[in-house]
This record gives C-alpha cells, structure tokens and sequence, in this order.
C-alpha cells in the first residue's frame, strides 16, 4: 500500500517547554477496536459504508490530568473584545486565554493552551473536528471549532479553540481523553513523524495566518494555495521539516 507521511509538532504559546502534554495521533479504530463485541456476527465494523468513515481517522489524546472550576457568572462577566485575555485566576495547569469577541450569543470563545501543526510531503485535505466516537466534551455544551484545509499546501496551527457556554462551571481533561480527531482524506496509509519547529518555520506558519491582512482578504484557499505552491512553501518547509525531525 502507497504511504503518505505527515509530520506533526507542538504549538506551544508559552517560552517554557510543554512538551511531555504532546503525544502521537493514534487510529479511532483501535478504540473502538478494544471494546468490539466478539461474539456478534454482524456488526459496525462490516458494514463498508461505515467502516468507510474510519479510514485514516485519528484522534489526538490528552497526557494530563487539568481539571478547574470558573467562578460564579465568571464567563458572562469577560469583556466579549478582540484581544487576546490571558485567564490567569483560572487554575489551569495548561492555561486559557479569550482570544477574540465570540461569534455565537451565550458563549465565549476561549483557547486552551495547547496546539499542534501538521505537514504532509504531498497534498492531502484534513479535517479537525470534536470526538464524536463517541462524543466527547471538556465541559456539557462546549463547541470545539472544526476546519478542514490542505497541510501539503498551507502550514498553520491547529489550536482547542472552544465555544463555551456562560453558565459552564469548569473544564475537566483526563489522561486519555479524546482532544480531537484528524480526519485525512486519502486511502494511502498513513506515517506520522514528529519534529521539532524552528523559527524559519513559525515565519512561514505567521505569514499564512497573517495573509488575508497582508496579501488581500476574500481569497478562495485554492487561490492561497497556488500563491503558495508559486513560491515554493512546500519545499521550504519540507526542507526545515526533515533537518529537525524527532525520530
């Protein structure tokens, strides 16, 4: 079976190292896998258009133990603006900050402080979505941001950017718990690497969420990704990617 290898990285927004909260992306399957019914013929996993949706579905899991309780009418109270509000009388062991005035009315939008980014060698479409086998959630009626875009053609952080409900109490993660799920859409088999970013490659990161500001908003992706592939961001990356790979 062909392979693509996607590279993968912590973003961390802090000048300490947090890389022991960092692990691999691990198959959904195997999951589900562990707790499959033996003794039942026909099931889930033998029906093809199910089964389809578990074909290169990873999911990313928490290394640590982070559980903090919000003050009474704490969320309601925040100032709802576009600037980044670091939640410093919140006892979180990762941290979480508002970074912008939230899109959905009842809810703040606040960022855990804990982030990746993943490359591929060659195009491939992902989609970052909630755990949703089953669901899972840090707190009851927290809506994680999805998105989906090509990591072999544009670099840029994946952060848990979390709609959270103002009458949420708190925010509970466990070891183990699902963060999220990658979903990429290829039928190549799948080699994850991990690396070690460098300032060349945060530069190109900062550059492609910065474009709409610098180089013209209401572009399509197809068209930042051909102003990509024109300047060889692929290959500079790649480049920087495999002089600094972990294994």
């Amino acid at each position: 079976m062909e392979t693509i290898t996607v590279y993968w990285s912590p973003v961390v927004n802090s000048q300490d190292s947090q890389n022991m909260l960092y692990r691999d992306p691990t198959p959904v399957l195997q999951d589900l896998l562990d707790i499959r019914n033996k003794e039942k013929d026909g099931s889930l996993f033998a029906c093809p258009a199910t089964s389809a949706i578990f074909n290169n579905l990873f999911v990313v899991k928490s290394n640590l133990e982070d559980t903090f309780t919000f003050p009474n009418n704490f969320l309601g109270s925040l100032p709802d603006k576009d600037s980044r509000i670091p939640l410093h009388q919140i006892d979180s062991r990762v941290g979480l900050h508002m970074n912008r005035a939230t899109s959905l009315n009842g809810y703040k939008n606040l960022e855990y402080n804990m982030g990746w980014v993943f490359f591929a060698e060659e195009p491939l479409l992902a989609r970052f979505t909630a755990p949703y086998l089953p669901t899972h959630s840090p707190t009851q009626g927290a809506i994680l941001a999805s998105g989906e875009f090509d990591i072999g053609q544009w670099i840029r952080p994946w952060h848990l950017d979390y709609f959270i409900p103002n009458q949420a109490g708190g925010m509970e993660f466990n070891v183990d718990d699902p963060l999220f799920y990658v979903e990429l859409k290829t039928d190549k088999r799948i080699i994850f690497k991990r690396f070690n970013r460098t300032p060349k490659i945060d530069a190109i990161m900062v550059e492609s969420v910065q474009a709409p500001s610098r180089y013209g908003f209401r572009k399509t992706l197809s068209q930042r990704y051909e102003m990509a592939r024109k300047s060889k961001i692929r290959e500079l990356i790649l480049s920087e990617i495999r002089n600094n790979l972990v294994d």
